[in-house]
């Protein structure tokens, strides 16, 4: 997950065509994503700037391709564990 973490706010994922992070973009729930963004301690803007980079490439919209709003800390919801 660590490594995860660190490839999602690299730009250098958009120049090696990452997969896994275009996945990670774009098959896994926006609420998702903003979580594990906050609990890795991920950079949201750098993020949205990775997002916004596969965005583009790929010619369609992607949830987080725009900054990242501050976040409530909530309880996580039982379902997604």
């Amino acid at each position: 997950m660590a490594e995860l973490a660190q490839r999602i706010s690299n730009p250098r994922s958009l120049e090696q065509y990452d997969a896994c992070v275009f996945a990670f973009f774009s098959e896994v729930s926006e609420r998702l994503q903003r979580e594990f963004i906050e609990e890795m301690g991920v950079d949201p803007e750098a993020a949205a700037n990775v997002a916004a980079g596969f965005a583009k490439l790929a010619g369609f919209d992607l949830p987080l391709a725009t900054p990242l709003p501050e976040m409530p800390h909530s309880p996580k919801d039982e379902a997604d564990v």
